[in-house]
């Protein structure tokens, strides 16, 4: 059993992106992991730069950088949040946050790291995500991407489910607006 789900990302305004690019993310919630697909589509698929291959990926801080997937989530009514980054290099990060932008730490579980791959030739970065790196609470999601530009000259596009201020802001907890959950019937080591 499984939970599927789709969402189109909107570039923020602020850091508009090429014309002609969209990103979507696709998922999955299994028993045992989360899957992750984030396709960049459209004519302009091409010109997102993308970090070379880890010969070991690991932990990495500053992902954010340069092109990245993003998944943040959180419980309802809870200021405490999550928020993980996964580059197409395969490197990843996982941090717990005890309110916006406060208390950051680094996220660990008992368990495997996240499986990350960037497949080239879909302009596709996928990535599992194993279910013990994710508490059974978390019912609130925001799904981000930071597209940096081969074209742009070092120019990197903000994109998010919603955008509610001025500047490109993941953190915000009021667009944390998907819904997310695992498969029901099945418990959380």
């Amino acid at each position: 059993m499984s939970i599927e789900f789709r969402h189109a990302l909107q570039s923020h305004p602020a850091a508009p992106a090429s014309a002609g690019l969209a990103v979507i993310v696709v998922g999955r919630s299994t028993s045992s992991r989360l899957e992750l697909e984030y396709r960049f589509e459209g004519a302009a698929a091409c010109e997102v730069e993308v970090a070379a291959p880890a010969e070991r990926p690991t932990r990495r801080d500053e992902l954010w950088r340069h092109t990245c997937g993003e998944i943040f989530l959180a419980a309802a009514a809870r200021a405490e949040y999550f928020e993980f980054n996964f580059s197409p290099s395969g490197d990843w990060a996982a941090y717990s946050f005890t309110a916006e932008r406060s208390g950051r730490r680094d996220h660990h579980w008992s368990g495997p790291p996240p499986e990350v791959r960037w497949h080239a030739a879909r302009y596709t970065l996928q990535v599992v995500l194993p279910r013990a790196a994710i508490a059974a609470e978390l019912t609130q999601a925001s799904y981000t991407a930071v597209v940096a530009s081969a074209a742009g000259a070092g120019a990197s596009s903000f994109w998010a489910l919603r955008h509610l201020r001025s500047t490109p802001d993941f953190h915000a907890r009021e667009s944390f607006v998907a819904d997310f959950a695992w498969p029901t019937g099945e418990g959380h080591a």
